[in-house]
């Protein structure tokens, strides 16, 4: 079912999975950079079949939704799909799920403010900066390039689903040495039960940063054998932007590892929140 909710003076844009039996709780979805929702349909498709109301949405400047790049806003915008669970459907707990840049969005949102009951995560980031810095061969030059030129060239641009208004602001945030690290903020997730998932195979997000933010955050680090960042042909990696090899089978896997993790966070944890 179609959705929209707003915050911060932008429109999201969504679809809601509605299951025939739900079992009473929800699960929202974020995707990664320069995607869409459409590109977590499957992950949608599999916890809607085991209950859950889930809401996948276009990220801020993302797809059919509006808003600019900024990625405070979007870790606050991801608790205005929250809300907009809550209100629209009969959902008791809340879980949240992102992917590459939606892993780290999503970590950050559900350690910085209360309203979610667990997270996982696929391919989460320590910060975009240090992916950046890790997959572009000439960053150190680029980095300086942006400081000193690139966060002052004002024009419009896009980047696959990406809509930048102003180069110059997405370079500054995006390079922005003072990025919040999710290394750190998951420190304070508390008692929320969070489940890491990486693949041995990601050539974006390598491992390290998923052991440091398991180690951080002293929870479960899930690594799924040949697996991609995303194991679709359709997405393409740094430093060269070829196709990524097609995994079904780690795919399914990482899918049914979050649907397994919400049921166990979810449907089995004992209270409510």
């Amino acid at each position: 079912m179609y959705a929209e909710f707003e915050n911060a003076g932008a429109t999201f844009t969504g679809d809601v999975f509605e299951p025939d039996m739900p079992n009473g709780h929800g699960v929202v979805l974020c995707h990664g950079l320069g995607t869409n929702r459409n590109e977590l349909y499957d992950v949608a498709e599999a916890l809607r079949d085991e209950g859950f109301v889930v809401l996948a949405y276009d990220e801020r400047a993302h797809g059919q939704s509006e808003g600019i790049f900024h990625l405070d806003t979007m870790v606050d915008d991801v608790h205005a799909a929250r809300r907009y669970l809550e209100n629209a459907y009969d959902v008791d707990r809340i879980g949240m799920f992102g992917h590459s840049l939606g892993g780290y969005l999503a970590a950050r949102a559900a350690a910085e403010r209360d309203g979610f009951d667990a997270v996982v995560t696929w391919a989460a980031a320590i910060s975009p900066r240090e992916v950046l810095k890790e997959t572009q061969p000439w960053f150190d030059v680029i980095d300086a390039w942006v400081d000193t030129v690139g966060r002052h060239l004002h024009y419009s641009s896009s980047y696959k689903e990406l809509r930048i208004d102003d180069m110059g602001d997405y370079l500054a945030n995006l390079y922005d040495r003072d990025q919040v690290r999710t290394d750190d903020s998951v420190k304070a997730l508390g008692d929320v039960p969070y489940t890491l998932i990486q693949g041995d195979a990601d050539k974006v997000v390598s491992m390290h940063h998923a052991k440091a933010i398991a180690a951080a955050a002293d929870t479960e680090l899930v690594v799924v054998p040949d697996c991609g960042h995303s194991c679709l042909p359709t997405h393409s990696e740094p430093p060269f932007y070829l196709p990524e090899p097609d995994r079904p089978e780690a795919r399914r896997e990482v899918i049914a590892t979050v649907v397994g993790r919400f049921q166990r966070y979810l449907v089995d944890a004992p209270g409510t929140r």
